[in-house]
């Protein structure tokens, strides 16, 4: 496969990723692999999100999430992505608490979705300038 192939994948995989975390389970299909996993760096039931497999199971683990935290909205901080993998770096706010940032890294598989997710959540904002 082709770098600039893949790129556009990443590309396109990073922009769908933002908008599934933001609510829209309608992505998930074309976003994410029949296996795919994701890994929380900073989650305290990680053998719990650790077992979900798979677009629909995951979706039903971002509603939970997003329930949990009404008013949730995921921005866009910067993207990386080379080969087959594309870096997300994000900044989010729910109600009236403060904004946090983290980075997640997006395997892809050779199709170009989205097989595997490494995520890590900190505590202040990003800022790539």
């Amino acid at each position: 496969m082709e770098i600039r192939q893949m790129s556009e994948r990443a590309k396109s995989a990073l922009t769908n990723w933002n908008r599934l975390w933001n609510g829209d389970p309608s992505v998930a299909e074309e976003l994410l692999s029949k296996d795919f996993t994701c890994y929380f760096g900073a989650d305290a039931q990680a053998e719990e999100t650790d077992a979900i497999v798979g677009p629909e199971a995951f979706v039903g683990f971002v509603a939970s999430f997003r329930e949990a935290r009404p008013g949730l909205t995921f921005t866009d901080a910067g993207h990386l992505y080379a080969d087959d993998h594309a870096v997300s770096l994000w900044n989010a706010v729910a109600g009236e608490s403060g904004p946090i940032g983290g980075v997640d890294v997006l395997q892809l598989d050779a199709t170009g979705k989205v097989h595997r997710v490494y995520s890590v959540t900190g505590s202040r904002k990003l800022s790539t300038s």
